[in-house]
């Protein structure tokens, strides 16, 4: 019967000789051999994280208001409609030429809920140095589900802070929901919150930090749009998705005025403001009042009618809500002419809208005689 002799599990190295003044040769250890691979990816690593940063809006604009705090007055903060439709050169101009000068600044931002618009209003309150003068928000619905391909993204986990994450979790608890749907809602805000709080998941921000202490370069950014403040409206992209929006848009005309005709009349007599929505605003109310910031909420040129956000108007006083969803009273912003789609305004129809907002924000900010 043949005999296979065991095979020896020593190195090369262990199984060198050991006699005194014989050298062991010494073989790189497996973690030491991955070091030129690892440096090769994480060179590549930040040098693709520096290219796609300009389709990252989310970061560069916190970062570019930081960066222009002590020379920001007005901020305009929400969705892409307030990205794509609120032009800061040609609302400065208009307050200049009625002798109000301001300077402001778009962080409208493709997506952005209501929460999230909270969130970003308090970080723009606490920026050391800041000038604010005018905190501008976006007014929608208080959602709190968070869309399955957004969950534990980074921009969703950067601002799920404690004051927020609270917020959330009471919205939740006060929300006509099943349990089971409670509990998952409450279980992803804590979830991100955990993730925020640890800092999971921000080891290559730090690093790139670490590499790259030198205040970022605005210059140039595309999604600071062609002027640099943060607005870049829906003409300028030549996307394939974008023209084809576009191109639905006009050949189904009939849809959008289908849902215009649906925003004339009064609303419901009984309409009552959300009571969620209600409590965050008096909270952000009274924040915006201990830094000597005013703020204005905007309803922009939708085409969903939202008696409970309308109500909120007169639930406190002292609350500012302009309104541009009525199609009788701006009949310019429900033109197909100025739309870029059915949920936003084209370029013609962010001029437009710039300028009415300036106006109705001088209006009913003028100081008291």
């Amino acid at each position: 019967m043949r005999v296979y002799q065991k095979q020896s599990t020593q190195t090369w190295a262990e199984s060198a000789p050991t006699a005194p003044g014989y050298p062991v040769p010494i073989r790189p250890s497996p973690p030491l051999r991955a070091l030129p691979a690892l440096a090769l990816f994480l060179a590549a690593f930040l040098a693709v994280r520096a290219a796609v940063a300009d389709r990252l809006p989310e970061r560069l604009k916190v970062e570019y208001l930081a960066a222009r705090a002590d020379r920001t007055e007005v901020v305009f903060i929400g969705s892409s409609r307030v990205w794509r439709e609120i032009d800061p050169e040609v609302f400065d101009a208009r307050c200049a030429a009625a002798g109000r000068p301001l300077r402001s600044l778009n962080l409208g931002m493709q997506g952005m809920r209501f929460p999230e618009t909270v969130a970003l209003a308090r970080r723009a309150l606490a920026l050391p140095g800041s000038r604010l003068r005018w905190l501008v928000l976006e007014l929608s619905p208080y959602e709190t589900a968070i869309e399955p391909d957004n969950r534990l993204t980074a921009r969703v986990v950067s601002w799920h802070d404690t004051r927020t994450t609270l917020e959330l979790v009471e919205a939740v608890l006060r929300q006509e929901l099943p349990i089971g749907e409670k509990l998952s809602r409450i279980g992803d805000h804590l979830l991100h919150w955990g993730y925020r709080t640890g800092n999971i998941g921000r080891g290559p921000e730090a690093l790139e930090r670490l590499l790259h202490p030198a205040p970022p370069d605005f210059a140039g950014r595309r999604a600071l749009g062609p002027a640099g403040n943060g607005f870049l409206p829906l003409d300028l992209e030549r996307g394939a998705n974008f023209q084809a929006r576009r191109r639905l848009f006009l050949e189904d005309l009939p849809r959008f005025q289908e849902a215009r005709d649906t925003l004339r009349g009064p609303d419901p007599p009984d309409a009552v403001p959300d009571p969620i929505l209600d409590r965050v605003l008096h909270r952000l109310q009274a924040r915006c009042a201990e830094r000597g910031v005013g703020l204005v909420l905007v309803i922009l040129p939708v085409i969903e009618r939202r008696p409970e956000l309308h109500a909120l108007a007169a639930a406190a006083p002292g609350r500012i809500l302009i309104r541009f969803d009525d199609p009788d009273a701006w009949p310019e912003f429900y033109r197909a002419r100025n739309r870029f789609d059915i949920h936003h305004l084209n370029a013609a129809g962010a001029r437009l809208l710039s300028e009415a907002l300036a106006d109705e924000f001088l209006r009913r900010t003028a100081p008291a005689d």
